[in-house]
Order: C-alpha cells, then structure tokens, then sequence
C-alpha cells in the first residue's frame, strides 16, 4: 500500500511538472518589455549588412503565388519588409548548394534578360537595404556585367 501511494504522489508531481510552462521565455520576454520602442523595426531586422554570392542553376520562373507566399515568409523571418525597388521585379526559382546540401530559393531579376531554366547564375542572398535600413533586398540575380 505504502508503495502504490508514493507512486501516486509521484505521478500527481510529474503531471503537475507537466502543467507548468517553461521559465525561460517569461524570463526573456521581460527583457523585450523594458527596452524602449524602436522608431524603425530595423533594430531587430534579422538580415545581415552584406549577401553572400552563390552559384545556382535556374529551374525556371515562378508564379505571382509563389513570389507572394516567399516573400511573405521573409518578411516574417527577417522581422522588415522587402525594398520598394524589387518588389516588382520579375522572379526565377533557383538551386544552390552549401556543403553538398542542394537549397532552393527564388531571386529577383534585376537586370539584363530574364535567365532561362538550366542556366547557371550567380546570386546575392538576402540582405539589409543599406538605403532603406527598415527593408531587405531579395534573393537577386548578380548581373553578368558585375560578376568580376
């Protein structure tokens, strides 16, 4: 008997344990309350000063649908919005690797002709608008005349 209620009193315990939520992000959501709000939510804009250049092969043109929804994700991700210059410009889906690791993503045109599917490209990842600092540039394709 001794036994068979110490079990319950542990079982009451851990489902109690259970119920209670984790102390660490109470703990860190007090400190994003003390901080003063910041004019531009480019403070916490989570995309770096600088892109960093791959090799990608074009897979082909996205849709409006698809140009939407990713851009919608990175805005989430990135805690700002896309730069007003490349929100209209034309899109391609393209493969790159990092490690042996196959990444697909999709980059905007900003000059030149739109590259076709199984061309290879170079691309600048996502990164701060050093003249907007409250947006991000896109995924973008490098423009030949750059490429040193």
């Amino acid at each position: 008997m001794k036994s068979t209620s110490r079990g319950r009193r542990a079982l009451s315990l851990v489902g109690t344990l259970c119920l209670v939520p984790p102390l660490t992000p109470v703990f860190s959501l007090g400190s994003a309350f003390a901080q003063e709000p910041a004019a531009c939510p480019a403070v916490g804009l989570a995309a770096p000063e600088r892109p960093v250049h791959y090799s990608a092969k074009v897979q082909g043109i996205a849709t409006r649908e698809e140009v939407r929804r990713e851009t919608a994700i990175a805005e989430r991700r990135t805690g700002g919005a896309i730069s007003p210059d490349y929100v209209n410009l034309p899109r391609i889906l393209a493969i790159y690797m990092i490690g042996g690791v196959a990444h697909s993503t999709i980059a905007a045109v900003v000059d030149g002709l739109i590259p076709q599917s199984g061309d290879t490209v170079q691309l600048a990842s996502r990164y701060r608008d050093p003249r907007s600092p409250c947006n991000f540039i896109p995924w973008t394709v490098v423009p030949a005349s750059t490429i040193s």
